[in-house]
């Protein structure tokens, strides 16, 4: 899809754990194509688009209150995409509440000068116990290589 401004405004003032979710599952653009058909581009008038955008976001008054749920329109899909929107926003949920804790984890270890397969193996261990093991350690690389970022 052409970057829209609207798209671009989504990207940017998406929240970064949402945001980090959803390259978690690959599904950002997928997700912004979806929103901007799905809820901007209905509209023709430019403030109507802004205020469609800004609403999707839940933003008010400088605050983003991002509900992933009402983003995705649901009415509107296959049993294919509703299987597929509902395992994107089971990772969204998980990073909305395990996040603070994860990143907590490694400035913690990190600070204290531990080495990177320890940290990772450690926020596997501590919150990716019911996933598959192969699953936890990708995630738990991802998280790091992207909390190593900052």
């Amino acid at each position: 899809m052409k970057n829209t401004s609207y798209r671009e405004m989504l990207r940017d003032r998406l929240p970064s754990t949402i945001g980090l979710a959803l390259i978690w599952c690959r599904a950002k653009e997928r997700w912004l194509d979806h929103v901007y058909y799905s809820f901007i581009n209905i509209y023709k008038d430019q403030s109507e688009r802004h205020n469609a955008t800004k609403v999707v976001l839940g933003m008010k008054k400088g605050k983003v209150h991002l509900d992933f749920h009402k983003t995705i329109d649901w009415d509107n899909l296959t049993e294919e995409e509703t299987l597929y929107w509902t395992r994107v926003e089971h990772w969204v949920n998980w990073f909305r509440k395990q996040m603070l804790y994860v990143t907590q984890t490694y400035s913690m270890y990190s600070k204290r000068g531990w080495p990177k397969e320890n940290i990772i193996r450690r926020i596997q261990d501590e919150y990716l116990v019911g996933y598959d093991r192969k699953i936890g350690e990708k995630l738990a690389t991802f998280l790091y290589n992207n909390l190593s970022k900052d």
